[in-house]
C-alpha cells in the first residue's frame, strides 16, 4: 500500500517534473536523492525539524522510515514517489530568500562576529593558510597566472577532511555566501567568476553530496539558516541577540559542517577587510 503525504513547503529549486532518480544516503530526519541525468539538482527530502536548503522538501520524519538506499525516485504531476511513499507537493509553501543587494559587512559587525568565533572557541579545520592563499589569489596578490593560481590553491582545499561534506568545502560554502551576499559587486564579482571557472572540474575530489552543495554555493543558492547569519551580518543596527542565534543555528549544522561554515565566513571577511582598506586608500 503507498502512504501519500503532504509536504508542508519546500525549497524555492525543487523541481521534480520529469524527475527520476534514486535513493542514495539515509540520515536521522533525512534522506539525499541523487538524479539520474547529470546536470540536474540532487533533491533532499527534510524532516520539517531543519531549516530549508535550494532543493529540500519538508516532511515529518515519521514518514520517512519506510525508505531504503536505492529506492526508486519520480516526479510526475506535483507528487514525488520516493520508494513506498508519494510526497504532495503540490500545496506547499516555498521558500525563497529575500534577493539581496550585496554590501559590504559594517566593521563594527564584522567585530561582533570575530568575538562570537573566539567566544564558542570554533575549533581549527587545519586549512586557514590555504584559504589565505586561494583568497590572495582571487584578490590578485598571487604570483604568476591568475587562474592558475586560484585552481591550485582550491585543490589544496576541496574535498579535504573527513565526512558527508568535507571541511575544506564547507568552508567555500562559508566564503561563497559571504562573496554572493555580503559583499560589494565590484570586489566580488571577479572573484565568484575565478571560482566557477575552477571548482567543477574539482568536484570529482569530494563527495556527491558535498558536491551539490558547493554547486549551488557557486550560483548563490545557500541555506536558510547560512543565508539568514550571512544577510543578519548586513545590518549594522541587527540587535545583538538576533546574531547570536543566526550564529548558533548555522553552528548546529551537522557534526562540524557549521563550524567549519563559520570558519569560511571568518577568513573571507578579514580578507576582504584589507581589501575595502586598500581601496578606500587608493581612492
Amino acid at each position: 500500500m503507498t502512504d501519500t503525504i503532504a509536504a508542508p513547503s519546500r525549497g524555492s529549486l525543487v523541481d521534480i517534473h520529469g524527475f527520476n532518480g534514486a535513493v542514495i544516503a539515509l540520515f536521522p530526519g533525512s534522506i539525499y536523492i541523487a538524479p539520474d541525468m547529470v546536470g540536474n539538482d540532487m533533491l533532499v527530502v527534510h524532516d520539517a525539524a531543519h531549516g530549508h536548503t535550494p532543493t529540500s522538501v519538508h516532511v515529518d520524519r515519521r514518514n520517512l522510515t519506510a525508505v531504503a538506499p536505492g529506492d526508486r525516485v519520480a516526479g510526475r504531476a506535483g507528487h514525488l514517489r520516493v520508494g513506498p511513499i508519494v510526497i504532495d507537493i503540490r500545496a506547499s509553501r516555498i521558500w525563497q530568500p529575500v534577493v539581496a543587494s550585496p554590501s559590504n559587512v559594517p566593521m563594527t559587525t564584522m567585530q561582533r562576529f570575530a568575538d562570537l568565533c573566539r567566544t564558542r572557541r570554533l575549533g581549527s579545520c587545519d586549512l586557514d593558510d590555504s584559504v589565505a592563499t586561494l583568497l590572495g589569489a582571487l584578490n590578485g596578490t598571487g604570483h604568476g597566472c591568475r587562474s592558475a593560481a586560484v585552481g591550485a590553491a582550491l585543490a589544496r582545499i576541496i574535498g579535504r577532511g573527513p565526512g558527508l561534506t568535507p571541511s575544506g568545502d564547507d568552508v567555500m560554502v562559508g566564503m561563497l555566501a559571504v562573496l554572493h551576499r555580503a559583499t560589494s559587486p565590484t570586489v566580488s564579482t571577479p572573484m565568484i567568476d575565478e571560482l566557477s571557472r575552477a571548482l567543477p572540474g574539482l568536484l570529482g575530489r569530494t563527495t556527491p553530496i558535498s558536491a551539490h552543495y558547493l554547486r549551488l554555493a557557486v550560483r548563490g543558492a545557500f541555506t536558510e539558516r547560512l543565508v539568514e547569519l550571512v544577510d543578519t551580518l548586513r545590518n549594522e543596527t541587527m540587535p545583538h541577540d538576533a546574531l547570536v542565534k543566526a550564529f548558533d543555528d548555522v553552528l548546529a549544522t551537522g557534526a562540524t559542517s557549521g563550524a567549519d561554515a563559520l570558519g569560511g565566513i571568518d577568513l573571507t571577511m578579514r580578507m576582504l577587510a584589507t581589501r575595502f582598506s586598500e581601496l578606500e586608500n587608493v581612492a
